[in-house]
């Protein structure tokens, strides 16, 4: 029989399978099957002992030739035969899904699986990103400049795979965002931030209903693909709502009126490659440097060389271009303009 139809006879049996090749853990399975076979065969057909059945199978399937416990009866002789082909047939197999692991390099894959998921436990305080498409990869590409931890959840690995090939540091688990396993698997309970970005309005809502329930304080950012679905999605427990043609329509708009100005924008928003960026500062995680002093008190420019272009309070006001006498209020944030020397050195004052 060929090769391709005993795997699909195997495959109907067992369900620890690649493919059309038998799983290690499959062929080892089948290994230990005969070995238990063969003693509990021994017992009974010759009624040695377990000791004496053990050795017995042993001796047999190892075919070291040395000589029986016991004179064996004609019955054990044919068991024997049976044992040592069965035997045969299965190490032969074994030996070949094993070949077969060595050469498409399987074993190394799962060397890195196993790499990737306690490095994804390990994980705290980071960010998941849900669908890895067009939308997916940019929001990727974007964080990935950033110090900013990330695990991908998509079902396809290709499109990892893709982007592995530039940064072997890719944190990702393969399967549906839409249930709670994959969710857990990459670590909601400790993520700060979710982002769904997938291209089915109604994947994204069961997402952001599952990650809002295993999650409440997680920060929650949803792609829409019309209005309508927006509030829905809000209702689900998503903190921002984007609608990509909503937005590209009014920055299209935008160019004509005011070009310059949303092209100043446009440059200062963009991916941290540039020298020059905007950073978003939590007062609350250093409140004796910054709560109740002014600007002018903690004088975040002579230390560190950035600009603070806007305060936001707890109420989401927005204070633009604060005054040096502004005092700091328990829960401010502080929009701070600087290049990367001088955002990295806040950004490392502010984890100490």
């Amino acid at each position: 029989m060929e090769r391709v139809k005993v795997d699909r006879i195997f495959s109907k049996v067992f369900s620890t399978y690649s493919g059309n090749v038998l799983s290690l853990r499959g062929a080892v399975f089948l290994i230990a099957l005969v070995f238990c076979f063969s003693i509990v065969g021994f017992m009974i057909i010759e009624g040695y002992t377990l000791i004496e059945a053990f050795y017995m199978t042993i001796i047999t399937i190892s075919t070291v030739g040395y000589g029986e416990v016991k004179p064996i009866s004609s019955s054990g002789r044919i068991f024997c035969a049976i044992v040592i082909l069965l035997n045969i047939g299965i190490f032969t197999y074994a030996i070949s899904v094993f070949t077969y692991y060595i050469v498409e390099g399987e074993i190394f894959k799962k060397f890195h699986k196993n790499y990737i998921t306690k490095k994804v436990d390990s994980l705290t305080g980071h960010t998941i990103i849900c669908g890895f498409g067009r939308y997916g990869r940019q929001i990727f590409a974007n964080l990935n400049t950033r110090r900013t931890d990330v695990v991908i959840i998509d079902h396809s690995d290709e499109v990892i795979k893709h982007v592995q090939s530039d940064n072997n540091e890719i944190y990702y688990v393969l399967g549906d965002s839409t249930q709670d396993e994959i969710l857990q698997k990459a670590g909601i309970e400790r993520a700060s931030s979710l982002i769904s970005a997938l291209q089915d309005d109604s994947e994204n809502l069961l997402t952001v209903m599952s990650a809002r329930q295993l999650n409440k304080n997680l920060v929650i950012i949803s792609r829409a693909g019309s209005p309508r679905i927006e509030p829905k999605l809000v209702k689900a427990g998503a903190d921002h709502v984007l609608v990509p043609e909503q937005l590209g329509g009014f920055y299209m708009a935008s160019l004509l009126n005011k070009p310059n100005a949303v092209d100043f924008f446009t440059f200062m928003t963009r991916e941290v490659t540039e020298d020059l960026g905007f950073e978003e500062i939590d007062c609350n995680i250093k409140p004796d440097f910054f709560l109740g002093k002014s600007i002018r008190e903690i004088n975040v420019r002579g230390k560190f060389g950035i600009n603070i272009v806007a305060i936001r309070d707890h109420e989401d006001k927005f204070f633009v271009n604060p005054q040096p006498d502004f005092v700091i209020q328990d829960g401010n944030k502080l929009i701070v303009l600087g290049n990367n020397a001088q955002i990295n050195n806040v950004l490392d004052f502010m984890e100490e």
